[in-house]
């Protein structure tokens, strides 16, 4: 137990300036969140939910998000949710599997909000709508006010505009249909034992946990269950390999386009004794199943290292990581820094942090920078 514990803050953080309010106004049933990096938790009435947190529904639950600028999701049962990015002028959300019923206020041309699911991609302007993704992918777009963009994730087809009253379907690889009057008609809450189990079955194909573990790890895109061996654990530690990763869909700008890419990305971390040695290996896809060559040229390999880390926090009488904050910092309790990261603006801007704990039992410290090439102090 430590008597005294100095702290000290090396970056003045404004990340609530750069990002609006996300809170969960309304639940029911079961529900888990996880940020990329943290652990499973129970999601319960008034959680702030931040950008990189995937959200998990089970059978008869729902979880309603409120910005506070006036958008309302609702995620449905048996659903996959991530909220990607969350800014002033940027709002990204993936749709996994599941369905979620959205209401967003009318925009400015300068800011955009987008829903993503692996067939899909739908840009707003203001509107209320629906997204449902089958377990095969395809996805449906139901329309009850305004107007919706809709085209395939992989570009093959044009985007169409999805009026009030109509819906538009995107099967996985191919363009969007056109819009045809529609209605959502809800699935009914009577379930067959078979029907019931066959769900069951095509969530975890998809990759949802049947329920997840509360404490238990969290992957960087959307969940999946997974189970580790305390054997693994121990051999990791003395000398081995971690591994988290993702399969999804994301929007990358090169050369000043942008296109949706298929992402297959793997973080493992090498374990040297207490050096860890933290890797990013994401491989992209383009729409003819190609893999962008230019990301593994030999000059592009040093990128390739995620960061250092010598020793455990608060296990270890001394521990740092250098390089990028996968899993966010805290420090003091969360009084001063609480889950910081510097990935915010990650692929587009790369900064490499330092972060130190010192615990000398009676007395210690801790500090962390997000950039050690342009550090802040405060």
């Amino acid at each position: 137990m430590k008597l005294e514990r100095i702290v000290f803050s090396f970056s003045l953080f404004c990340a609530v300036l750069s990002a609006q309010e996300i809170i969960v106004s309304k639940m029911a049933g079961s529900a888990y969140l996880a940020k990329s990096g943290t652990e499973w938790q129970k999601i319960t009435e008034g959680m702030l939910i931040e950008e990189e947190t995937s959200i998990t529904t089970n059978d008869s639950s729902y979880v309603i998000l409120n910005f506070s600028d006036g958008h309302t999701i609702e995620i449905s049962a048996n659903s996959i949710f991530t909220v990607k990015t969350n800014s002033i002028s940027n709002i990204d959300l993936d749709v996994w599997l599941g369905e979620i019923y959205a209401r967003v206020k009318k925009l400015p041309p300068s800011e955009k909000f987008n829903v993503r699911t692996p067939a899909a991609v739908c840009a707003v302007r203001g509107t209320k709508f629906r997204v449902a993704v089958g377990s095969d992918k395809k996805t449906d777009v139901y329309v009850d006010e305004g107007i919706v963009g809709v085209m395939d994730s992989s570009g093959v087809g044009e985007e169409v505009f999805v009026r009030e009253g109509e819906m538009s379907s995107v099967p996985p690889g191919q363009k969007a249909s056109e819009p045809v009057k529609k209605a959502y008609v809800p699935k009914t809450e009577e379930k067959s034992e078979e029907a019931e189990k066959e769900k069951k079955e095509e969530k975890i194909k998809a990759g949802a946990p049947k329920e997840p573990e509360v404490g238990g790890q969290a992957i960087e895109s959307f969940p999946e269950e997974a189970e580790e061996k305390p054997t693994e654990r121990k051999a990791a530690a003395a000398g081995g390999v971690n591994m988290n990763g993702s399969i999804g869909a994301v929007a990358l700008t090169r050369d000043g386009v942008t296109k949706v890419y298929y992402e297959f990305s793997m973080f493992p971390e090498l374990t040297f004794g207490k050096l860890g040695v933290g890797l990013e290996l994401v491989i992209h896809f383009d729409e003819n199943n190609e893999i962008l060559k230019d990301e593994w040229y030999l000059n592009q390999y040093p990128s390739k290292i995620d960061y250092l880390r010598w020793g455990q926090k608060h296990q270890d009488p001394f521990y740092f990581l250098i390089g990028r904050f996968r899993k966010p910092v805290t420090i003091g309790h969360g009084m001063i820094v609480d889950n910081y990261t510097n990935m915010a603006q990650y692929p587009n801007v790369r900064k490499i942090g330092l972060e130190f704990d010192l615990d000398r039992g009676r007395w210690g410290m801790e500090g962390v920078t997000g950039d050690i090439v342009h550090p802040k102090f405060g």
